[in-house]
């Protein structure tokens, strides 16, 4: 007796843990906000940071400053400056602070749910000449 009524607790937590998993929502794949090429203009301590900036990090410690410059509508070129939280910048730009600063790059910022504000960002070095025609 005590056997039936083990298996049947163990068929009913299997029933129940399966029905869990098929119930979850699969995991989204990040949603591109934003793509621009900006030049680092600087990169200090979070701490140190007396403006807003975009989180771009679940463990920021340093906040990038970069530069950009975006064509409007009219032809006019208009130049934005944004500064992101980050974590370090060895890890975004795999090279120091000191190493990135002046240096331009293809920011690419995600996120995993719309309306989200926590970012992702990611970087790579650019070049004028890449965005060139081969």
């Amino acid at each position: 007796m005590k056997t039936v009524i083990f298996a049947a607790a163990v068929i009913v937590l299997c029933a129940a843990i399966q029905n869990r998993l098929l119930s979850e929502e699969p995991e989204s794949e990040p949603q591109v906000v934003r793509t621009f090429v900006g030049t680092v203009e600087q990169i200090v301590y979070l701490s140190d940071f007396k403006a807003s900036a975009i989180a771009a990090d679940p463990d920021p410690r340093w906040v990038v400053t970069v530069s950009l410059t975006t064509e409007q509508d009219d032809g006019k070129k208009k130049r934005e400056t944004l500064s992101f939280a980050i974590h370090s910048a060895v890890k975004l730009f795999a090279m120091t602070g000191d190493e990135a600063k002046g240096k331009s790059f293809r920011f690419v910022q995600t996120h995993h749910k719309p309306g989200e504000t926590n970012f992702n960002l990611s970087a790579q070095r650019w070049t004028p000449d890449m965005d060139k025609p081969k």
